[in-house]
């Protein structure tokens, strides 16, 4: 039953990048999370990427921090007081975990917002 409410959901995604960008036959959440928001879809399935880490507050504090210093390691290092390697160390394990290059923009902005929707609700 869980899995055919996410292929629902998965098909509903697809077809919202398509109506925003009929060009591209191949979308990653990156692509689709910013118009899924706009276009006022259904997120929990959105946000299934966040799965991973949810449980790590610390990890997910430690990449917001890196969000609002502009994706800038040794401001968000100096800020977390931490070292810049071990700050480092996290994100790469974020990415891992998620799948997700948040040293992009298209990354950063779908985690980002996933976190922020994660911390309303």
């Amino acid at each position: 039953v869980e899995l055919a409410r996410i292929f629902a959901a998965e098909k509903r995604y697809f077809h919202v990048g398509l109506k925003h960008n009929p060009a591209q036959r191949v979308y990653c959440i990156e692509d689709v999370f910013p118009l899924l928001l706009i276009s006022g879809e259904e997120m929990t399935y959105a946000t299934m990427f966040l799965q991973a880490v949810k449980q790590e507050h610390d990890m997910l504090k430690t990449i917001k921090t890196f969000f609002e210093c502009n994706l800038n390691v040794s401001l968000a290092a100096k800020k977390l007081h931490m070292h810049r390697n071990s700050l480092q160390y996290r994100i790469d394990k974020f990415i891992e975990k998620t799948s997700i290059d948040i040293k992009q923009f298209k990354g950063a902005l779908t985690v980002y917002l996933a976190i922020l929707l994660h911390e309303h609700h």
